[in-house]
């Protein structure tokens, strides 16, 4: 034990050690800087602030990713700071592609997408073109994960979630809207 927390050895090999690290809260570790190694951390409980560089960010716990989008000029170039963090994000313990239903644009194939975001990740998509059903699956899967779900998207993808949410709930979508 250390005043910050404690850690245990899961794992060693010749070229990795994989420790469960604990901090308690308001605690932190010191910083380090490493010339001939990479750290990967996943954040399984709560939050955290990391320091990279001169940069501090908070690191939440993992969450399941519905995503879809419309079509655009250069998918691939509107994608690019979406897909290197889905391929450098562990928080996202689990993705699902879907297809918006609506919008001036046709939605790009779920299949598409899913070749285009999991090309340097080690999982497998999850593909439902329908999003109702793909945002009921992300509910069962976040009640049985104990995480959170994040949508990211077309604006598109996000008035279908909208609508089949309050329409599922008995409510008024235009009502709920004036409302908030």
């Amino acid at each position: 034990h250390r005043p910050w927390g404690w850690f245990e050895r899961l794992s060693t090999g010749n070229r990795f050690q994989v420790k469960r690290i604990c901090v308690k809260p308001g605690a932190s570790l010191s910083l380090q800087s490493h010339k001939h190694r990479s750290e990967h951390w996943i954040v399984v409980e709560g939050s955290a602030m990391v320091t990279i560089g001169e940069e501090i960010m908070s690191i939440e716990e993992p969450t399941i990713l519905l995503i879809g989008v419309t079509q655009k000029a250069n998918l691939e170039e509107a994608l690019v700071d979406v897909t290197s963090e889905l391929w450098h994000m562990p928080t996202f313990r689990h993705i699902i592609v879907t297809e918006p239903t609506t919008g001036r644009n046709p939605a790009v194939d779920a299949e598409e997408l899913a070749n285009l975001i999991f090309s340097n990740r080690l999982d497998e998509p999850k593909i439902e073109r329908d999003p109702t059903k793909a945002l009921e699956i992300a509910e069962i899967m976040s009640r049985q994960a104990a995480c959170g779900i994040s949508v990211m998207g077309s604006v598109y993808l996000v008035g279908d979630l909208l609508k089949f949410a309050v329409e599922r709930s008995g409510g008024d979508l235009w009502e709920h809207l004036r409302v908030h």
